[in-house]
């Protein structure tokens, strides 16, 4: 599972962005979302891969923390039990992998909003 919240006005600040400085759209996004997975990995763990994706067309924010499911763990911040892997998600584990990447839910706060008076 991932946690995801729209965000249209990312989407305007982009194209704002990228008429402005007469850049493609994308580098904005992309830019954007590698910026969004630092903060990420600042709330939840540099070790941890997580990933951070922009809906081109909602402005939906997607973060999502993948880990690799092995045999044997090495790593338990970046690894997880195959077993494991496959009761949560039967179909993440393809035939004859020993290790495989899988995403698992991140809970986020949601957005902050300015004190009522």
């Amino acid at each position: 599972m991932d946690t995801a919240i729209a965000r249209p006005e990312l989407l305007l600040v982009a194209d704002a962005v990228a008429r402005e400085k007469s850049i493609d759209r994308e580098e904005v996004l992309e830019a954007m979302e590698q910026a969004i997975q630092k903060a990420g990995r600042a709330k939840y763990g540099h070790e941890k891969d997580i990933r951070a994706t922009i809906d081109r067309k909602t402005g939906d924010v997607r973060l999502s923390r993948w880990t690799e499911a092995v045999e044997t763990v090495e790593n338990e911040e970046t690894q997880i039990p195959v077993h494991i892997a496959a009761s949560s998600s039967p179909r993440s584990r393809p035939a004859n992998t020993s290790s495989i990447r899988c995403r698992r839910s991140i809970s986020a706060a949601s957005p902050r909003r300015p004190p009522s008076r």
